[in-house]
């Protein structure tokens, strides 16, 4: 078990609904894993669970090992063998483990977590990785995980899509989302069109995620963890990339400032 300061590092991910926080979840696992990073991807929707979203995992591990039961289970202490107990692997990946609610639940299967269980059970996942990348729901700021461990990030990424719905969203729920200024980022996702890239031309955003028909596919067939070849596909993977630089220097500039 590593010391304090040698936690595993956190990126949350957080938007509304449609704003492609799976996706870019997803790809920035395959990008984790790609790097040879202990990583454990947290999925803490439990009104619509993503991991059958991500892929088809072999075996029964992904309606026999959940989230939600692993939360139920929890004291005030936690240890890593149950969190290694409740991971889901996908095959082919060696470095990179899924833990989130399996297919079929929802909020009212498992009673609400105290702010003490989700604390046990974050600090159980950053005592056996070295990266976790969290996918925060929708309604974030009833998740009593998501915001532990948001308040936890290293840095913290809001998608946005060009729509009034996703504006207004960012609007009224970012003053909400546990995190510093200087460790948050905006990522614009998916203009589709030349038009929607002139009208949000102004946005502040930090990163602009391009539209890929290949990833699209991979989403509606459930292979999100799986490669990219098309020119679309790379480009969204580049700034998925930089996404995961950015995130990696935020925590070293912490070290060094500590």
């Amino acid at each position: 078990m590593r010391a304090e300061n040698d936690k595993a590092r956190v990126l949350t991910v957080w938007g509304g609904s449609g704003s492609g926080k799976t996706t870019l979840v997803a790809k920035l696992a395959a990008e984790s894993e790609a790097r040879g990073a202990d990583t454990v991807v947290l999925l803490c929707d439990d009104v619509v669970p993503e991991m059958p979203m991500l892929s088809e995992f072999e075996g029964e591990d992904e309606t026999r090992r959940s989230l939600g039961l692993l939360l139920d289970m929890a004291g005030d202490d936690m240890t890593g063998d149950a969190v290694y107990d409740s991971l889901v692997i996908k095959k082919g990946f060696s470095h990179t483990a899924f833990l989130g609610y399996a297919y079929g639940e929802n909020l009212l299967s498992y009673p609400p977590p105290t702010k003490g269980q989700a604390k046990a059970v974050l600090s159980a996942i950053r005592d056996i990785c070295e990266v976790a990348i969290v996918s925060a729901p929708t309604a974030f700021c009833t998740s009593t995980l998501a915001m532990t461990a948001a308040s936890a990030s290293d840095l913290s990424a809001c998608l946005v899509t060009p729509d009034i719905k996703s504006l207004a969203f960012l609007f009224s729920n970012g003053a909400l989302f546990p995190a510093y200024a200087d460790k948050q980022v905006r990522i614009l996702n998916h203009p589709e069109n030349i038009q929607a890239m002139y009208d949000w031309g102004s946005y502040p955003s930090d990163f602009v995620l391009p539209f890929s028909a290949e990833i699209s596919g991979q989403g509606r067939e459930r292979r999100l963890l799986e490669s990219v070849s098309s020119a679309g596909g790379m480009a969204y993977r580049q700034a998925v990339s930089d996404i995961y630089d950015l995130f990696a220097a935020a925590k070293e500039d912490e070290v060094h400032e500590g």
